[in-house]
């Protein structure tokens, strides 16, 4: 069934009521108004026929029927009704429209029937010798004892019909102005209900979208008031409600998007309903383009789908850590956390819960410092079992031989120094890396060529006992935001490797000058070389290319590692270019005056 407007729904029912109702009292009016007219009409034959009775009993008495032939027409004719006088057996003594010698005998008809009786049987019913309905009323009249006739008196039923016809038309004229009235009257009392609810189904579709500003004014009945009302209370809680929950929605986000871990929602399907920033860079996919995914669309890693089975399943948290290839091929760690998300009453799954954790770093500190207690482990170990063998030999009894005394004492002498050179440079880079970053360390501005000069002037007498020679090509005039001490060890760190890996006789350059975006500081030299492969460890503790030849030549493993730090510590970066019997270039770039404020 279509639905249809309120107005349209008790307009028509009002206006049928109405007119079922106009016509029921038109009908039963029509009814009392015929039935009345019927008895006046038949009241006044009767009283006609007993005025006329005397005179027509005197006549019958003289059996004069000639004159009351004639009586009748006359006052049929002064009367307008048909009069007849019918004697007991039936026949027609005289009537005013018709010769009696020419009707019929009357004795069957139920008026004379009854007049005979005494009784006065008012009869409507077609006239077959005036081919028209009359109303027939019959008296008797006794005119001798003993002796009595009927008169009876009619009128045709086309002036009843008549008379009906006008009272109709008189009620019809009355009635139309009647409904015409009842129908605008129906028409404002339905809109003046209708129009209050039509204003409150605008206003809660308006709701319905969201604007809850506007307001309903109460109007009508008391029952409309107080809907209207009770709508503009529900529509003030739920603006409140609503901008609570965009208000809580918003810091949600807020806290979602700033978190460093990852969160993954799904729904009981796996359906994914909501990822912040940090998860969705974790699983390296675009947040805007995988709501309503299915996890498994989305997420390539088998770990991870198994776990978020187990989180949708489980009654209680999960952990486990994760690992994942990323596209470049490095192995990435992840802690997740897995909860079931359930319904109001903790009985249906909702979805679940996922938060990331990356720990990849905290997995590459614990190898660097596995890694670092190793090689600290390793490279103070070979001095101190060297100093502790040769000892021992010299204890025996070797001290006696002085040529291999000497020589022992010369070796033991040469791994303390390199002890002592490891400890340095461990010492060195622990409180590097304790400054870094801190205010403690003075920056200035100032020049670079003084301390670029003092570095190499620290180089000078290893280089000069290879047949090195070191080139500085710096301009007085450049400047940069630099702790001169600290740059100056990082400097005589690359110049002391380049010196160490050059073959005798080459040449060292020490260049410095202003790029568009940095100051750049590089120490180029003619040595062996590095691999492309040792290039992304180069600075990392302990690390060697060569570890025999970097022993031999009495390298602790850590120069570049402080290189790396000190330059840090001037928020620069440092690039290395090289390629194996080519040489190698250490390029040190360091912000321009005043950019790192």
């Amino acid at each position: 069934m279509v639905p249809r407007r309120l107005l349209w729904q008790l307009y028509p029912v009002q206006i049928a009521i109405t007119l079922v109702a106009l016509i029921v009292v038109t009908w039963y009016a029509s009814y009392v108004i015929r039935e009345f007219h019927f008895e006046q009409t038949t009241e006044d034959l009767k009283s006609r026929a007993i005025l006329a009775a005397p005179e027509i009993g005197d006549l019958l008495r003289r059996h004069d029927y000639d004159a009351l032939n004639e009586l009748c027409h006359q006052i049929g004719r002064r009367s307008s009704t048909r009069l007849t006088v019918i004697a007991p057996d039936g026949k027609v003594l005289a009537d005013s429209h018709e010769e009696p010698e020419r009707m019929d005998n009357h004795a069957g008809r139920p008026e004379i029937a009854a007049a005979l009786d005494g009784r006065v049987n008012p009869v409507n019913r077609f006239s077959y010798t005036l081919q028209k309905p009359m109303i027939y009323v019959a008296i008797p009249v006794i005119y001798t004892e003993g002796e009595k006739a009927v008169i009876r008196t009619s009128v045709p039923v086309t002036s009843l019909t008549v008379a009906l016809r006008g009272i109709y038309t008189r009620i019809a004229l009355a009635v139309l102005p009647v409904i015409l009235l009842v129908a605008l009257i129906a028409w404002w009392t339905t809109r003046k209900i209708s129009y209050p609810l039509e204003a409150m189904r605008q206003q809660a579709m308006r709701f319905a979208r969201g604007e809850f500003t506007s307001r309903l004014r109460p109007a009508g009945s008391i029952e409309t008031v107080e809907l209207a009302r009770t709508l503009n209370q529900m529509a003030a809680q739920l603006d409140e409600r609503f901008r609570t929950i965009v208000r809580q929605r918003n810091e949600l986000r807020a806290v979602f998007d700033s978190m460093i871990e990852g969160l993954l929602i799904v729904d009981s399907n796996g359906l994914i309903t909501g990822i912040n920033r940090a998860g969705a860079s974790f699983l390296e996919i675009a947040p805007e383009r995988v709501q309503g995914k299915s996890v498994l669309e989305v997420v390539r890693n088998l770990e991870l789908l198994d776990f978020v089975k187990r989180s949708l399943k489980s009654s209680e948290s999960l952990e486990d850590e994760i690992a994942f290839t990323d596209p470049s091929g490095n192995d990435r760690y992840f802690q997740v956390h897995g909860v079931r998300i359930q319904d109001y009453h903790d009985r249906d799954t909702k979805g679940g819960l996922i938060v990331f954790n990356d720990v990849t770093n905290i997995h590459r500190l614990e190898n660097m410092r596995r890694d670092f207690v190793a090689n600290v482990s390793h490279e103070l170990k070979t001095p101190i079992t060297s100093i502790e063998g040769f000892v021992e030999t010299l204890l025996d009894g070797a001290m006696d031989d002085k040529e291999n005394a000497g020589r022992f004492l010369e070796i033991v002498a040469q791994q303390s120094r390199r002890l002592r050179s490891i400890v340095e440079d461990l010492l060195a880079l622990s409180q590097i890396e304790q400054k870094k970053g801190k205010s403690s360390i003075e920056m200035k501005v100032q020049r670079l060529r003084p301390s670029l000069q003092a570095a190499i002037e620290s180089c000078k007498t290893r280089a000069t006992e290879k047949g090195i020679s070191i080139d500085l090509n710096c301009p007085d005039e450049l400047q940069a935001e630099i702790n001169s001490r600290l740059l100056e060890q990082a400097v005589i760190n690359l110049v002391d490797n380049a010196v160490k890996y050059s073959p005798a006789h080459s040449r060292v350059q020490v260049e410095a000058n202003r790029g568009k975006r940095a100051v750049i500081v590089a120490v180029k030299d003619e040595g062996i070389g590095i691999a492309r492969k040792d290039q992304e460890r180069l600075f990392e503790r302990f690390y060697r290319v060569d570890k025999a030849r970097s022993r031999k030549i009495g390298g602790t493993g850590l120069g570049l590692s402080i290189v790396k730090h000190i330059v840090e510590t001037h928020h620069g970066s440092i690039e290395i270019q090289s390629a194996p019997g080519q040489g190698a270039t250490f390029s040190i770039r360091l912000p321009l005056p005043g950019s790192c404020r």
